[in-house]
């Protein structure tokens, strides 16, 4: 098992408003221990296979917006595919595991979303992707630990697994919060206070290790 772990800096960050999910990237590489264009190569690998939207145009706006469900797919393509050309079938089919609890049905790449869209779970989730068989999880999650399988419903022999810590997820969930408070003041004003709205600083959560 490989585990993501992030020394956690709580520096003042800015966040543009309306930022796109590639200019997102150089902070998101820094949390992943990635590079920018590593990540990128996956964006348009993504945006290929038809997983990402483009918005049309040039400036803000314009581009893969950056969203809760941008990010979950482009984590899923990082750490669920071994290589480029994998892209497209592993992240569909990584997205589309699913997990039963009574009656209800959840699919990986919806509930990995909602994960980072939510503060509270993304504090206490620890995500696990599976880079070479068709397995995921996130834990601890309501009601129980989430273990995500294919069709065959059965654990993997041989695994190789990639495990986020809460920490890398909770700053995804705050940069994501600064960037459209920030959108929101933007609309609000007009764009007349538009440099307002590219200043918005956000502090993280509190300083320490992983």
């Amino acid at each position: 098992m490989v585990a993501v772990y992030h020394q956690w800096y709580c520096e003042r960050m800015v966040v543009p408003s309306m930022i796109s999910l590639k200019a997102y990237t150089p902070n998101l590489a820094a949390l992943l221990g990635s590079t920018p264009a590593a990540l990128y190569e996956r964006q348009r690998a993504l945006v290929s296979a038809g997983l990402l939207r483009v918005e049309p145009g040039r400036g803000p706006g314009s581009g893969v917006r950056l969203d809760a469900t941008s990010v979950a797919l482009l984590l899923v393509a990082v750490f669920g595919a071994e290589t480029l050309a994998a892209v497209d079938q592993r992240v569909k089919g990584l997205c589309s595991l699913s997990y039963s609890h009574r009656t209800k049905t959840y699919h990986f790449g919806s509930e990995l979303a909602r994960c980072i869209a939510s503060s509270e779970w993304a504090q206490m989730s620890f995500v696990t992707i599976s880079r070479n068989s068709m397995f995921a999880e996130i834990a601890p999650w309501t009601p129980v630990n989430m273990v995500f399988l294919g069709p065959e419903r059965s654990m993997p022999e041989i695994n190789t697994e990639t495990t986020i810590h809460p920490k890398v997820l909770s700053r995804i969930n705050c940069d994501l919060k600064a960037s459209t408070l920030a959108e929101r003041i933007d609309r609000k004003s007009g764009g007349a206070e538009k440099q307002l709205g590219s200043k918005i600083r956000w502090w993280g959560p509190p300083t320490g290790n992983v």
